[in-house]
């Protein structure tokens, strides 16, 4: 599995307004994981990797594409996916709720509009970023947006029952 991260942890507080005293050893594993679950199979396999070498190698081939697409989608999308466990930890007596003493837990419902928001912005740049792919001018500058090894988890879970 590639370890490379195509943008930081000071990206995504620079772009959401997750505060600046957050440890980065908290968001760090949600990065990982929502350019597996969010990005990958809007981009596919092909770009995904070219995009990871690209990085890893520091190369600039993938920059824009990076810096003015995906660097939204991935910071909402990582913060979507890092909310809830922020807020609560599992840990040895179970899951329990983060509190300190200058603060107060927000309810279930407060923290369901919270989350509904953060995904709207999330899904609106990936749709942002799977719009731009789907240009002319983004298909001649990034083929491999193209290629048929694209992950597509709407239509890979059907079964045929015979009927």
């Amino acid at each position: 599995m590639n370890d490379t991260l195509l943008i930081t942890i000071e990206d995504i507080k620079n772009v959401t307004s997750i505060s600046d005293n957050v440890d980065v050893a908290q968001l760090e594993p949600f990065l990982a994981t929502s350019q597996d679950m969010y990005l990958r199979p809007l981009v596919g396999d092909a770009l995904m990797d070219a995009m990871l070498d690209s990085v890893a190698s520091g190369g600039t081939g993938y920059t824009n594409l990076i810096q003015n697409f995906c660097l939204n989608a991935l910071a909402y999308s990582t913060w979507y996916s890092a909310a809830p466990f922020m807020h609560m930890k599992t840990q040895k007596k179970g899951i329990v709720l983060q509190n300190s003493d200058n603060s107060t837990n927000v309810t279930t419902d407060e923290f369901s509009i919270y989350s509904q928001r953060v995904e709207n912005n999330m899904t609106f740049y990936l749709r942002r970023l799977k719009t731009y792919l789907d240009t002319a001018a983004a298909k001649v500058l990034y083929p491999l947006y193209a290629t048929t090894d694209q992950i597509n988890p709407q239509n890979s879970s059907s079964i045929f029952l015979g009927f």
